[in-house]
């Protein structure tokens, strides 16, 4: 598998610079979308990885999905089940939920959280 690190860090860093709204997802869905392009990275919002289950965006292989609620624990499942798919080969969360320092990989796929707190800072 190709090292995806610096596609990641560059969703990051495109990520991490844009102030965003926490106002409600399907906004911060746009806001995503819009500081991705400005960035020149290609993504499709809302790619569906099966009938029941489709993530917010896919750039290339990366899945990047946008939480401003729910527990922990239970936007943890929904990125596991996520990188399950063979289209995932790595994730990137972005919003509040805030996931604990460290974490690197999700279900043995490279893994990034983007508070979006961070553009306000």
């Amino acid at each position: 598998m190709t090292d995806l690190t610096p596609q990641l860090d560059a969703i990051a860093a495109a990520l991490t610079a844009r102030r965003m709204s926490v106002n409600t997802e399907s906004q911060l869905q746009a806001e995503i979308g819009a500081a991705l392009a400005a960035a020149g990275i290609k993504a499709t919002a809302e790619h569906r990885l099966a009938p029941a289950s489709r993530i917010d965006f896919l750039a290339g292989a990366i899945g990047i999905e946008a939480k401003i609620k729910g527990s922990r624990l239970a936007v943890w499942r929904q990125l596991e089940r996520y990188a399950a798919f063979e289209a995932i080969h790595a994730l990137v969360l972005v919003g509040t939920v805030v996931m604990p320092a460290g974490i690197d990989s999700c279900g043995g796929k490279p893994f990034r959280f983007v508070s979006i707190g961070k553009g306000w800072l």
